[in-house]
């Protein structure tokens, strides 16, 4: 019986050849290359959308911010009749009944009207008691009506009931004055590549929760902050209802300029990576519909 000899894998001592190195070198260098663009590309492309998440995030952020402290705005003019219109309409009725329940001659009758004008116009001076520049007098319940100011189209300054207390027992209540502006963003300490150049301005927020009624408000010593940078242009417009339209002005409101319904913030925003956004977000106050004219009628057109 012929048999064969074969030769064990482990007791052949032939190894790869030179070509076939060089060729499992080859493969391992592209496999290597290709992982390595694939994690790099991975990594690079993880870092560009945290990046424009995050932006993205903080001006979200800062929206809600704004939205939250202009539906707070805090005015008892949402609620409830001015001082001066209270007494007007306390003087006419006053008047319409004295004139009518008067009888004599007309001598008493004239002495008796000049008394009641006298008397009108002393209710009405009593509207000017409260003398403070934040605040526009007095509503019918005595209670001062913030003024808001609106001196370039990217500021407001009002009172808003959305304070909230970080340490218990704080001698603050749910009220401050909000101030938000815009300003040149500081680019102290940033390198020439990290300055955002097309969008150069922020709108900054700042607030003062402690003794409110201050004549005085010392805006330089509150701590102001940006709430969102990369600002190309940033305003607010207020709606009016007589013009039935948005305006640029809170003076254009006229009577209504301390308690506006509607505000619309209109925001030019550029990303650091040139990502241009355009909003126009409407921001209603949290009040209820009040008609001043129909509750003083209500509350003083009575059957005689």
């Amino acid at each position: 019986m012929r048999s064969f000899k074969t030769d064990h894998i482990h007791k052949n001592e032939k190894g790869f050849t030179l070509i076939e190195v060089l060729i499992a070198i080859a493969i391992l260098s592209v496999l290597m290359t290709a992982i390595y663009t694939i994690v790099d590309s991975s990594v690079n492309t993880n870092d560009r959308v945290t990046k424009e998440d995050r932006e993205r995030l903080q001006l979200e952020i800062g929206m809600m911010r704004i939205e939250r402290d202009i539906e707070l705005i805090n005015s008892p003019l949402y609620y409830e009749s001015s001082k001066a219109e209270d007494n007007k309409a306390f003087a006419k009725i006053y008047n319409a009944s004295q004139s009518q329940s008067q009888s004599g001659s007309r001598l008493g009758g004239s002495s008796q009207q000049q008394q009641q004008q006298q008397q009108s116009s002393k209710y009405v001076m009593t509207s000017h008691i409260y003398q403070n520049k934040n605040f526009d007098n007095l509503s019918s319940g005595n209670v001062p009506i913030p003024i808001l100011q609106n001196e370039e189209k990217g500021s407001l300054v009002f009172l808003s009931s959305a304070n909230r207390r970080l340490i218990k027992n704080m001698k603050q209540s749910n009220l401050m004055w909000v101030r938000y502006r815009v300003v040149t963003t500081s680019t102290e300490g940033q390198e020439e590549e990290e300055k955002n150049t097309e969008a150069p301005y922020s709108l900054t927020r700042t607030i003062i929760p402690v003794d409110i009624y201050n004549t005085e408000l010392d805006w330089e010593k509150a701590k102001e902050y940006p709430v969102i940078e990369n600002l190309r242009d940033f305003s607010f417009e207020f709606y009016s209802p007589e013009k039935e339209k948005f305006v640029s002005s809170l003076r254009e409101l006229n009577k209504l300029r301390n308690t506006p319904r509607l505000i619309r913030m209109n925001i030019d925003y550029v990303s650091k990576n040139g990502d241009e956004i355009q909003i126009n977000r409407t921001i209603r106050v949290m009040w209820p519909e009040f008609d001043a004219a129909a509750d003083l009628k209500e509350k003083y057109d009575f059957k005689k």
